[in-house]
């Protein structure tokens, strides 16, 4: 009942992993600014440093956001995965558990067809 709990909270982790990651990857990075000129070389210097500077943050943003939506994307799916498959292989063992005992062959077939085919 523990592992069945366990498992259930990943998948549901994995989800909102992937919800997170949609989310993340619609923010907005932002928007980059025009270099000008102006009549004095000072404002024009200043204004233009800016303006690099915030063209630099907003690729910065977009390398960030698409990078991180992508981590949680994949750490999203693997849960799932993960996950379910657990999920599945602990349902899997009880059955198995709780299955009858098969008789085992008394002779492998590979014994049995050297038997068959000796001259």
């Amino acid at each position: 009942m523990k592992d069945k709990l366990l498992s259930i909270v990943g998948i549901i982790g994995g989800i909102v992993s992937l919800a997170f990651s949609a989310f993340v990857y619609k923010l907005d990075v932002g928007s980059t600014v025009r270099q000008q000129t102006y009549g004095g070389d000072a404002y024009t210097g200043i204004q233009n440093a800016g303006a690099i500077t915030a063209t630099n943050i907003v690729y910065m943003n977009t390398i960030l956001r698409t990078g991180l939506s992508a981590l949680l994307a994949v750490i999203g799916i693997h849960m799932i995965c993960y996950y379910t498959m657990h999920l599945l292989d602990s349902s899997q063992a009880k059955a198995i558990v709780n299955a009858a005992p098969q008789q085992l062959p008394a002779k492998p077939a590979d014994q049995e067809y050297e038997e068959a085919n000796k001259f």
